[in-house]
């Protein structure tokens, strides 16, 4: 569900031609910038204010020439958003009601979260309470691995995760740019053993780094914002 999502960002940050994507780039980045400057025109027109406040500031009048091209950037945006961003805010606004009828998007963003791990927790309940001898519930599919304890007994359910790259999807910081697919790898397996009374599982993780994929626009837009591992304890005891 998130293909065509992933086919534009691999398209604006790898396969875009760098002529057009330089071009495109300061209008994009500057598109937060420019909704407050249509915001301080208005309020310039409606008399609340004698001035734009964006423009007119001690800070703008230091950048010299840098103010002017800012100025120009931002009128040129501003034209555009007002020509095509109202249509389109009216368009996308009846495609998120159609994806919502047809439960094609959710509160939590703009997919179901398809690796939720409720149904799974939810499966494992029934499992235990069925079967008071079950202690451990294993499931993968998800590929996100994990362990939780449930119920007052503690009793364990993991997920074995997967051995595949994953593509993690990052919002940039700012701007109107294409989210960004982070690539990771998570090899780890579970060891479960049994002493005396107890069920040991152990969490062995094997460190890998995907091969320099991000483009360092890529990387800077997300600086700070890499996914982190799950954290899942490295020992586990289960009692019988």
């Amino acid at each position: 569900m998130q293909i065509p999502d992933w086919v534009l960002s691999n398209y604006f940050y790898r396969e875009m031609s760098a002529v057009l994507r330089w071009v495109l780039l300061p209008f994009l980045l500057l598109a937060g910038v420019t909704m407050v400057a249509i915001a301080g025109e208005l309020l310039r027109v409606l008399g609340i204010f004698d001035y734009n406040i964006l423009f007119h500031n001690p800070l703008m009048s230091r950048l010299g020439i840098i103010d002017n091209v800012l100025q120009v950037v931002i009128a040129i945006n501003s034209i555009f958003l007002i020509l095509f961003g109202i249509p389109a805010a009216i368009v996308q606004r009846d495609l998120m009601r159609t994806l919502k009828r047809f439960r094609l998007q959710t509160s939590y963003g703009i997919t179901p979260n398809l690796d939720s791990e409720e149904p799974y927790l939810k499966a494992a309940r029934e499992v235990f309470q069925s079967d008071e001898k079950v202690a451990v519930f294993i499931f993968g599919h998800t590929h996100s691995a994990f362990l939780r304890r449930v119920g007052p007994a503690g009793r364990v359910v993991l997920n074995t995760g997967t051995w595949l790259k994953l593509l993690h999807r990052v919002p940039v910081h700012f701007g109107l740019l294409p989210a960004v697919y982070y690539p990771s790898f998570r090899l780890s397996y579970f060891c479960i053993e049994k002493e005396n009374n107890h069920l040991v599982i152990s969490y062995v993780a094997a460190p890998k780094m995907p091969e320099r994929e991000l483009t360092w626009l890529q990387r800077l837009m997300t600086l700070g914002k890499a996914p982190k591992p799950p954290e899942v304890p490295p020992r586990t005891i289960v009692d019988l």
